[in-house]
């Protein structure tokens, strides 16, 4: 009896570690998603400043009175 508590026990821990495992896991793809949208947004900014944009044909609401 003693040996089947402990082997759930230690399926208990493995289930929860491998739920913790992948929640970790899509916290960082959604942080590395996120960083890849900023920098294709500044990309873009800097793109439109440098050829001579006012970088409002990303930030249209800026220039609205």
């Amino acid at each position: 009896m003693a040996e089947l508590v402990g082997q759930s026990t230690e399926a208990m821990r493995v289930a929860v570690e491998s739920v913790v495992g992948l929640q970790v896991w899509w916290l960082w793809v959604w942080v590395c998603m996120g960083l890849v949208a900023v920098s294709l947004v500044l990309a873009h900014v800097v793109a439109d400043l440098a050829w001579g944009g006012e970088g409002g044909f990303l930030l249209p609401w800026v220039w609205l009175p």
